[in-house]
């Protein structure tokens, strides 16, 4: 757990659209559509509303997988409310939250060389 920066900075997120999630064996990857990547190797929640929608770990894989419906919608905003955290707010209510829980690393950023 390398924790996740408060000052943390994704130039070129705002207003990107998140493209598609890749499943891999042991990671998820959040691909946008100018080529900002996600890669995920720790736990992924989806929340549409405050609802949750689907979640990934390496153990368990997707819960029900709900969360195509947030393919397309656009990156309104991103905060890190705590050093275990990243949230990523997307256009009409949808939520990633990926967490830094892993022993290992936890996720990191492309292109831009970031490791959390």
């Amino acid at each position: 757990m390398h924790g996740v920066p408060q000052d943390l900075n994704i130039p070129g997120l705002i207003g990107d659209r998140l493209d598609h999630i890749t499943t891999y064996q042991y990671q998820v990857a959040l691909v946008f559509d100018r080529n900002s990547v996600i890669t995920v190797e720790s736990k992924v929640e989806i929340f549409h509303h405050e609802q949750l929608e689907a979640r990934w770990n390496q153990a368990d894989r997707w819960s029900p997988a709900r969360f195509s419906s947030c393919l397309g919608a656009i990156v309104e905003s991103f905060v890190v409310p705590d050093r275990h955290e990243l949230q990523i707010r997307l256009h009409d209510g949808w939520l990633v939250r990926i967490y830094d829980q892993a022993h290992y690393e936890a996720f990191h950023i492309e292109p831009l060389g970031i490791h959390i």
